[in-house]
């Protein structure tokens, strides 16, 4: 989520900063990927992963030398918001210092609070287990316990077995008056399910994060590279697909091109962290 000022920040779902803050070898004079080493006061960053917070602030420990600091993170498929204290930000932070191993991270308890409404964890398992039964042991699986959260479970699913194990797992929760959102993504023959609370998702833990921020809609700029990105880019703030994105979110981000005429939504040449700076320059934040 993005805010005030031209060059508010970004909402990257995957691949996050190999080239955020540099302009790559040989690179010189004003370019996007330099201009963004000094963004306007007031801007905001956050990053929106499917990842746990340990997992992620490792690998943010990891980049510390590309990757610039974010205000808040978003985490586990929007099931959980992170802020990094203080909160609401002051001083004149700058985002690119590197960042810092040590900071604290405070949840937001409320948004997960608010992930209880028409959930039940144990009930939710229960669908989701015997999903897996009917598809087989061959074609189905619970991931690792350390991808849950209290309102997030994972599956990993062949791509043949993706449509009858989300219906299934849906249609029992319906039973049980539970009310889920099935996100698939990946590529290989293989796709992560994930079965999160029906209030949470990226693009909702976005809104979330916007609101508490006070940005406008028109300041925000979602940016993602997989399917389970397709929700948060399908909302009223602007939304760049990086010109590496799974094949399933290119073929939904060109059929969105061609519906909307292409004014908020923008597909890049380049991959990765440049294909952000390139929507970026394109939406004209570098302005």
């Amino acid at each position: 989520a993005g805010g005030g000022g031209a060059g508010d920040g970004v909402d990257e779902g995957a691949h996050i900063g190999r080239t955020v803050t540099s302009g790559g070898a040989g690179g010189s004079g004003s370019t996007p990927a330099t201009r963004i080493k000094s963004p306007p006061p007031g801007s905001v960053l956050v990053y929106s992963t499917g990842r746990s917070l340990e997992s992620f602030t490792a690998l943010i420990e990891h980049k510390a030398k590309v990757m610039a600091t974010p205000d808040a993170l978003v985490c586990a498929v929007g099931t959980k918001i992170y802020r990094r204290a203080p909160f609401p930000p002051g001083g004149a932070r700058d985002p690119c210092d590197p960042p810092d191993a040590t900071q604290v991270w405070t949840e937001d308890r409320e948004w997960t609070a608010h992930l209880d409404q028409d959930w039940n964890f144990h009930a939710v398992l229960e669908a989701a287990a015997a999903a897996v039964a009917a598809a087989g042991s061959d074609n189905a699986h619970f991931r690792p316990e350390e991808e849950f959260t209290a309102h997030k479970i994972t599956l990993g699913v062949k791509d043949a077995f993706v449509a009858q194990v989300t219906e299934a797992v849906r249609a029992r929760c319906g039973a049980s008056a539970l009310r889920v959102k099935i996100i698939a993504s990946g590529v290989g023959g293989w796709q992560y399910l994930d079965v999160v609370s029906a209030q949470a998702g990226k693009l909702e833990s976005l809104e979330r994060v916007r609101s508490d921020y006070g940005v406008p809609v028109d300041r925000t700029v979602a940016c993602g590279d997989s399917g389970n990105d397709t929700l948060m880019l399908s909302g009223r703030n602007r939304a760049i697909v990086v010109g590496n994105a799974q094949p399933a979110l290119m073929q939904w981000a060109r059929r969105e091109m061609a519906k909307e005429g292409g004014g908020r939504l923008y597909i890049s040449q380049e991959r990765e962290a440049r294909g952000i700076l390139e929507g970026l320059d394109k939406f004209g934040f570098f302005l």
